[in-house]
């Protein structure tokens, strides 16, 4: 491939966009950096493995996030409590629920445990 590519990240929940432009005679694979979207708190989720995803319930723009290889799911909402909760992927049955309090441009993390079969 000749010249340039330019290499653009966003979410529908605000987070960038963000650009990287580059050659990839030289380079590749690019990170681009996501930052938290303003005035807005993000919750980790971590948990035991297995095929689950986390529901997030309190605001109308959360659902179901599935878990990342590290077994976290992330969300990015506006300062509430969450009640989120580890449901298995193949039976629908809930592992176990916690209360999440986020605020705004701050992080929280907390960790749900249960093995999904």
């Amino acid at each position: 491939m000749e010249g340039n590519c330019t290499a653009t990240a966003s979410t529908p929940w605000g987070h960038g966009p963000v650009t990287y432009t580059f050659n990839p005679k030289y380079r590749s694979q690019v990170q681009l950096w996501l930052t938290r979207p303003w005035g807005k708190g993000t919750g980790v989720l971590s948990s035991d493995p297995g095929p689950s995803s986390c529901t997030a319930c309190g605001a109308p723009t959360l659902g179901r996030h599935p878990g990342n290889a590290m077994g976290e799911a992330s969300f990015v909402g506006v300062p509430a409590t969450y009640l989120v909760a580890k449901r298995c992927l193949a039976s629908g049955s809930i592992q176990g629920e916690r209360s999440l309090w986020i605020e705004a441009g701050s992080t929280r993390f907390t960790s749900i445990y249960g093995w999904c079969p």
